[in-house]
């Protein structure tokens, strides 16, 4: 999703250039990843900026303003608009409505006829800023109740209802992905407490650094980190951080990793 846009077929901010890169922290797109957090932390509610600050933070890197993220910015004042709100998926509905009919970036084309050397075939067309809806409604979970909650839905403007012609009545497709949205923060919640629940029996009665249990929690939120990424996050110094890995390799909570390199949590197997 901090990918940036780029003009060519399957690339976006969308794009997941591969399992390697996957993770936010571990991606190499330092400066996509730079104005993700960014945005984030300047548009989140407070648990999803502190946070987005904290990952900055762990990078060592500074803030950014992106005109990547203006789409989402628009749509973000448009749906700010609209609340406070009692029905989520009217007030979605809405908002579908004005940016397909007064926000041009957001729609999504079909397929384009190119011709190269005497021959045409045909090529989808670049996609539209359905991620930036996205994003947007994302940094609003009081939309659906949540308060200001430490998580957010993703998913929940899908291309399919910025279509010329949808497949299915709009306000049908957003209660599909708020559905589907529902289920896959589940899923990570579900994840997130076996984690730190793993964490807590893990390291109780044992001696360790009074910092690892918030590490361990750093790492089951961000991914894996490096020391130095670690100690940034913590704010404490490079000893710490070593001693902190130390004592979470001796609870097995993270492979013994070799210098310098990240700490992965090791999850329990089911």
């Amino acid at each position: 999703m901090h990918i940036r846009d780029f003009p060519f077929e399957n690339m976006g901010l969308e794009h997941n250039p591969g399992l390697d890169a996957g993770e936010l922290m571990r991606s190499w797109q330092a400066e996509e990843r730079r104005d993700f957090l960014s945005w984030v932390s300047r548009r989140g509610p407070p648990p999803l900026a502190h946070a987005a600050r904290l990952a900055l933070n762990a990078k060592a890197a500074s803030e950014s303003f992106a005109s990547a993220y203006a789409p989402a910015e628009r749509a973000l004042e448009r749906l700010d608009a609209l609340l406070p709100a009692s029905d989520p998926i009217a007030t979605l509905a809405t908002l579908v409505e004005q940016l397909r009919t007064e926000e041009i970036d957001f729609l999504e084309g079909g397929s384009e006829v190119h011709e190269f050397a005497g021959a045409t075939f045909d090529r989808p067309a670049p996609r539209g800023a359905a991620w930036a809806a996205s994003l947007a409604v994302a940094m609003r979970p009081q939309l659906l109740g949540l308060g200001a909650a430490p998580l957010a839905l993703a998913g929940l403007m899908p291309r399919s209802v910025f279509r010329a012609e949808p497949e299915d009545p709009i306000a049908a497709l957003l209660g599909a992905a708020a559905s589907s949205a529902g289920r896959w923060v589940q899923q990570d919640l579900n994840v997130l407490h076996e984690g730190l629940e793993h964490g807590q029996e893990r390291l109780s009665g044992r001696y360790a650094s009074s910092r690892a249990p918030d590490a361990w929690g750093l790492l089951l939120g961000l991914g894996p980190l490096t020391r130095a990424e670690l100690a940034r996050a913590l704010d404490v110094t490079a000893r710490t951080a070593s001693q902190i890995a130390l004592a979470l390799v001796e609870a097995q909570l993270v492979a013994p990793p070799a210098p310098e390199r990240p700490l992965h949590p090791v999850l329990p197997r089911h």
